[in-house]
């Protein structure tokens, strides 16, 4: 009788070997699938903390803001016509509200020489000619609306302002010469040529940079006869220019009080306000405080800690990955008990619910911004006194939460070092089933070959026990 191994499992005695192996292997995995299954839980519960530092450093960021937009809350003034004035802030100002009428705006005059045929041809002999710009106050005498010129006014002399003199040569000695020749002077007049369409139509215009009465042109020419005949102009003398605007000032009242001004921009009249005049009319300036981007951060905030409570609540709920977990919950207790305590100090108002900030009964919260107006209306300095402390208490929860010893950096860890210990513990069982899948394979190999030697034998004891009777006879 033969025996001996059999190479192949299941060959010697039609046993399924490797199915059996198998099946067995698979019961002895079991803890293996458990360890892969709890890493997964741990993994995803990573994950989570991960979307909850988010919405949490949402939080940050919004509290943050919030304060800078309390910081640099400023006044702002508004006119209840656009069309007539605008109002601006400046340092000084402070709260109130003021009835402006606007009789007259401010004018610069403008004035214009008789047409020339060409703009680019010579005026006068060439010779070296002075033009002496300087301003002063009309006063006096009368118009001519039709031609423009004064009769028997005077001109006195505005002394804030220095006389310009521009000098004029055959080189410089046509309209467009002139023209460039005044407005790189920087005298506080600016010239152009404009076109009336007539047989002679290059007029030359000077218009005053500075409107107000006080600011009336006079320009004296000494030198050349033809362009004395074009451009001097001495409103209580000759003038051989025409005047197209008065020089005018504004004029106006605040709350019943006449104001003029020289300058269509009025400042003084209230300390820190400044109006910007346009047209004659009638407007209400309020003077208030520019509360849009603490309405607008504050709002934020409020989303922002909505949208960190859900993440924290759908991680934390019942059958959710982190159930019941102590150091997620906290975190989220943390945050409410600082939005939620009263913190006294700044006059009557104590409290987030005063600005508009309240809690749910499911745990979010809620933002009324016409309380916070009405809060800031009422007293800006302790609302935005509670602001600002709001902010930095909110902030400093935030950064500690979301630090390197935080809830969720000390969670994270801890679920680190749980991966860490299945990654060994799963090294250990994957080397035990290694050698428990050999012993089966071992164990199994023995028997086929004991059951393939058994049958050799069996099959020898039938061809000797078939034989026996022919022996006998």
């Amino acid at each position: 009788m033969a025996t001996g191994s059999i190479s192949s499992p299941g060959i010697g005695s039609n046993l399924d070997v490797s199915g059996i192996v198998s099946k067995l292997m698979a019961l002895e995995q079991q803890p293996l699938a458990q360890l892969n299954s709890r890493e997964g839980a741990l993994q995803s519960q990573i994950s989570l903390i991960g979307q909850i530092k988010s919405t949490v450093s949402s939080i940050q960021t919004a509290a943050k803001s919030l304060s800078s937009a309390v910081s640099a809350a400023a006044f702002r003034a508004t006119s209840s016509n656009t069309d007539v004035l605008a109002a601006r802030t400046s340092a000084g100002v402070s709260t109130g509200s003021y009835a402006v009428t606007v009789t007259d705006i401010a004018k610069a005059q403008r004035i214009a020489s008789a047409g020339l045929a060409s703009k680019t041809s010579q005026i006068g002999t060439g010779a070296a000619t002075t033009l002496t710009l300087s301003f002063g106050a009309i006063s006096g005498g009368t118009l001519d609306s039709d031609t423009g010129i004064y009769s028997g006014a005077s001109f006195t002399p505005n002394f804030d302002k220095s006389p310009v003199t521009i000098s004029i040569d055959s080189t410089n000695n046509t309209l467009e010469g002139i023209r460039n020749a005044i407005n790189n002077a920087s005298a506080g007049v600016t010239a152009s040529i404009v076109n009336d369409g007539s047989a002679t139509p290059y007029r030359l215009v000077f218009n005053a940079v500075d409107s107000g009465v006080a600011n009336s042109i006079k320009i004296d020419v000494s030198g050349d006869a033809a362009l004395q005949n074009l451009v001097s102009y001495d409103p209580a003398g000759t003038q051989s220019l025409s005047q197209l605007q008065i020089a005018q000032n504004a004029r106006l009242s605040v709350d019943g009080v006449g104001i003029t001004s020289s300058s269509n921009s009025v400042s003084g009249v209230i300390d820190g306000l400044t109006l910007d005049l346009k047209v004659p009319g009638s407007s209400t300036v309020t003077i208030g405080r520019d509360i849009t981007q603490i309405a607008a951060t504050l709002s934020q905030l409020v989303k922002s800690y909505n949208d960190a409570n859900k993440a924290i609540g759908e991680a934390t709920k019942k059958g959710a990955d982190m159930q019941g977990d102590y150091g997620i919950i906290s975190a989220q207790a943390r945050l409410r008990n600082v939005i939620g305590t009263l913190r006294p100090g700044f006059g009557s108002v104590n409290s987030p619910s005063q600005l508009g900030v309240s809690f749910a009964r499911d745990g979010s919260l809620t933002f009324d911004s016409s309380k916070l107006q009405s809060a800031l209306s009422n007293d800006f300095s302790s609302v935005s006194g509670l602001l600002g402390d709001f902010a930095t208490a909110l902030s400093g929860a935030t950064t500690a939460l979301l630090g390197t010893t935080g809830n969720f950096q000390a969670k994270t860890d801890s679920i680190n070092l749980s991966i860490k210990d299945i990654s060994a513990r799963r090294d250990v069982l994957n080397r035990r089933l290694s050698q428990i899948q050999a012993g089966y394979l071992a164990q199994f190999n023995a028997l086929d070959t004991m059951i393939s030697n058994l049958r050799q034998t069996s099959a020898f004891l039938d061809q000797q026990l078939a034989i026996l009777p022919k022996i006998s006879n």
